[in-house]
């Protein structure tokens, strides 16, 4: 039986104002980032050959994803980036934005 993990990551950056907080989100290089390092210390991906994306509502963070696709994360490889649901394909790890 295969696993599959999902990583619910919210990357928001939280900037004090004068009595309020305003959120900002990540740029989506540093988002693309984080999600690969994320999958390169996580130990039950890392146990995978082929690691398969699914990017949802963040059309930018897969084009970057995209242009990385067969480099080495780990152990693993980045496999795949799909960003609509193919229910055929079992994916690693799911990022929205909403």
């Amino acid at each position: 039986m295969k696993q599959t993990l999902t990583l619910q990551l919210t990357l928001t950056l939280i900037a004090p104002t004068t009595n309020l907080m305003a959120e900002e989100t990540l740029p989506d290089s540093l988002t693309a980032a984080i999600l690969l390092k994320l999958a390169e210390y996580n130990k039950t991906l890392q146990a995978q050959e082929s690691l398969r994306l699914l990017i949802l509502n963040k059309s930018a963070v897969s084009t970057i994803l995209t242009s990385k696709l067969e480099q080495s994360i780990g152990a693993s490889r980045l496999a795949s980036i799909d960003t609509q649901l193919n229910e055929q394909t079992q994916y690693h790890i799911i990022y929205t934005d909403e």
